[in-house]
């Protein structure tokens, strides 16, 4: 019996990190994802803070299962999916589907397949980063929430450019503010929300010249 259990997401990569770490590791592959949106509704709760609603992906059964009983046999689970907000995302999926606690030491990423850098990635394990992993379910609910509520042609156009106004803020912030006080246009408070969110106000020209 093996003392580790080591997820990754390829099978091509398991046999060969296995082979780097050694007889006391057991390496597995979860195939990518093993729980999403479920494709038959929205699965966002709107009325409770957007809080998604995931199920096992349809034909992972066999997989998860595999997991789960390799799981059992293990002293320690390392999660190690691939070194993005995906991989994060997968990691925190995993160890909510096996059980693992995710401040623990059980999340490893390395960036080569390399013997030198998969035992160095084992030397120093850490938690789940859940600012990745929310970074990810943002990305996901808005994917949802925009193929749902408008045409597939418009959630195309709408979410590319959305995308690219998240990912350059930083650089667009100083330009959007100094429109904004040049304009009929004002941002208004920042709403919470799950994903990012900014609405604008009209402000009438009084208000604005009083500012």
């Amino acid at each position: 019996m093996s003392d580790y259990l080591v997820i990754v997401e390829s099978p091509a990569k398991a046999k060969t990190i296995e082979r780097y770490l050694g007889k006391k590791y057991k390496v597995k592959a979860s195939m990518g994802h093993v729980r999403d949106l479920p494709k038959s509704q929205m699965g966002i709760d709107i009325e409770q803070d957007y809080n998604p609603k995931y199920i096992t992906i349809r034909g992972k059964g066999p997989v998860l299962k595999e997991l789960k009983t390799a799981a059992k046999k293990a002293k320690k689970i390392y999660l190690a999916a691939d070194p993005d907000r995906e991989g994060e995302a997968i990691a925190w999926h995993l160890a909510h589907s096996l059980d693992v606690d995710i401040a623990s030491d059980c999340r490893v990423v390395f960036n080569e397949i390399t013997k030198e850098a998969i035992k160095e990635s084992f030397k120093h394990p850490r938690a789940i980063n859940m600012d990745l992993v929310d970074a990810q379910q943002a990305r996901r609910i808005l994917d949802r929430l925009v193929g749902y509520n408008i045409s597939p042609f418009a959630a195309v156009a709408c979410f590319d450019a959305l995308a690219v106004f998240v990912c350059r803020f930083g650089e667009l912030k100083p330009l959007l503010f100094h429109l904004a006080s040049h304009a009929s246009w004002k941002p208004s408070r920042l709403r919470r929300m799950p994903c990012i969110g900014c609405r604008f106000q009209r402000a009438s020209p009084s208000s604005r010249d009083t500012q």
